[in-house]
Order: C-alpha cells, then structure tokens, then sequence
C-alpha cells in the first residue's frame, strides 16, 4: 500500500525537488504553496504529485491548520487508500535510507507517531498552552507577530484574562498539544479528516499556532491513547527562547546519524548546502 506525504510550502521551492527525488513510486505527494509565495513551481518527474495554492499564511495563524487538513482530506478522498500519512515541511528532509524508512512503515505497522501532552503543560508558555485557544488572537491571521509585535491584539488579549473568557471549554473535555509534524496511520489520518470543517473553523479561528493543539486534541478524544506513540519522528535542533527550529549545518551530522528519528529539519538553502550533500552521499550508499 502507499504512503502520502503531505508538505507545507511557502519559500526555496526548489528543494521540493529534493524531497520528491527521494521516494519512489511508492509513495505519493500533496503540496500546498502558500499564495504569497511568487516563486516558479519546479517540474516533478515523479508522477504523483498535487499541488494546490489556496490560503495566505501568517506565522501562527490558523491558515496553517487549514492547509494541512486540505491536503488530508485530499489524501484520504483518493480512489486509492495510503498506510501512512507523513506531515512535513518543504525544508525538512528523510535521513533515513529509503529501505529502512519503508521497512518501518511497513503493514504491519499500525501506530502513529505524534508528540503529545496533555495541556495545560507547565513548560509551555501562556498558561500551559491553553491561552492559544482560550482567546481570541484578532490580527493574527493578517500580520506575523514575531516581525510586527500588535500591541491591540494583545492589549485585548489581556482584557479576555481579566474577565475570564474561556472559548475552550465547550470544545473539547481534555486539550492535548504537541509538535506539529507527524506519521499519521490511516485510521488516524481518517479520523482527523473527518472532523467536521464547520467544527474546525468554530474552534480554530483567531487561534495561535493551534497546528500544536487541535489535531492532538482530536485525535486523543478519539482513539485509544495506546495507538498514537507520544513522540515525533522529526528531528529538531533548538536555541535557547527560539520560535522555530535552528537552521541544521554540516557540524550536525553526526547529531543527525546517531538519531532514530526519520525526517530532520529545517534544510535552509545555503546554510544547510553542505549537510545535505553528505547526507544524501550516506543515505545513498547504505
């Protein structure tokens, strides 16, 4: 049976190409590019590819959730079912040999693999984590706050915590948060896709970074703890207070041969040049 993998892109589409050439025909591909980005679309020799251009995205917006359960149900509405459904971005990229990433996603294997917690979570910030779902972050969806900080969005931000609003507690019994990027089975890639869209945008407009949260709260109310792995197969090398992985460089090898993970990001063009070629050198050869 195939494997989807379903990418978010929205700059250096070129390594797209990179990603694609990777995998055989075993494996099919879903691709949003996000409409603010003007960059020609590289041409793919592998034939089952799928690309759409349908949302604007802001850093923490929603748009990103909705992209992502685009392409899901895209995915899942093929005439033809996958066995699993890999989460990625355009700058991440497999470390594994395509034999052994094929032989652990194999049939026979049937859990999914997500990093989660339930939330509040005493290491998030704002409040445990629950403050991106709890209020309404106005803006958000129009300006990326980490390059223009929006004083009246949070000026009401904080107002909602002075009078106690809650938009959370009808939703769901229990919140669970996590890394966004994941190997989802089919049960579970279902599962999420079929979560009414009328509910998503209910829960999940003028949130922040709910990509982290409402998957793993569907998903968590649905199945059985036991069938969803509480960790990600995607590698991440942080800096201290970061909003978003380091770039990896060459001095990361051998960080990156030593992990059991099977996709490492963020690949950034130039910087990242030099790792990518000795990787690919290695996945080759073994």
């Amino acid at each position: 049976m195939k494997q989807a993998i379903i990418i978010t892109a929205y700059r250096d589409l070129e390594q797209l190409r990179d990603i694609v050439d990777f995998f055989d025909d075993d494996f099919d591909f879903y691709i949003h590019i996000d409409r603010k980005c003007a960059e020609p679309l590289p041409n793919f020799c592998h034939d089952g590819v799928h690309v759409v251009r349908r949302y604007r995205i802001t850093w923490g917006s929603e748009r990103h959730l909705y992209a992502i359960l685009h392409l899901l149900r895209m995915t899942c509405n093929s005439p033809h079912p996958y066995s699993y459904y890999h989460i990625i971005t355009a700058t991440d990229y497999p470390i594994k040999p395509l034999a052994q990433f094929k032989q652990f996603f194999s049939a026979q294997n049937t859990k999914s693999y997500l990093e989660w917690y339930e939330l509040p979570r005493a290491s998030w910030t704002g409040e445990g984590g629950m403050e991106r779902i709890k209020y309404y972050w106005i803006g958000n969806s129009w300006r990326d706050q980490r390059q223009h900080p929006m004083r009246l969005m949070h000026a009401l931000l904080k107002l909602q915590r002075k009078f106690g609003l809650d938009r959370s507690r009808h939703a769901f019994g229990c919140w669970y948060g996590g890394g966004g990027y994941c190997s989802l089975s089919h049960e579970a890639a279902s599962k999420l896709a079929a979560f009414s869209a009328r509910k998503v945008r209910q829960v999940a407009r003028f949130t922040h970074c709910c990509e982290e949260v409402l998957p793993h709260t569907v998903l968590l109310n649905a199945l059985p703890h036991s069938e969803i792995e509480p960790y990600s197969l995607h590698l991440s090398l942080w800096d201290a207070g970061a909003a978003s992985p380091r770039p990896l460089t060459l001095a990361d090898l051998p960080t990156i041969e030593q992990s059991p993970c099977f996709w490492a990001r963020k690949f950034e063009p130039g910087t990242s040049d030099e790792l990518k070629t000795a990787l690919k050198a290695r996945l080759i050869k073994r």
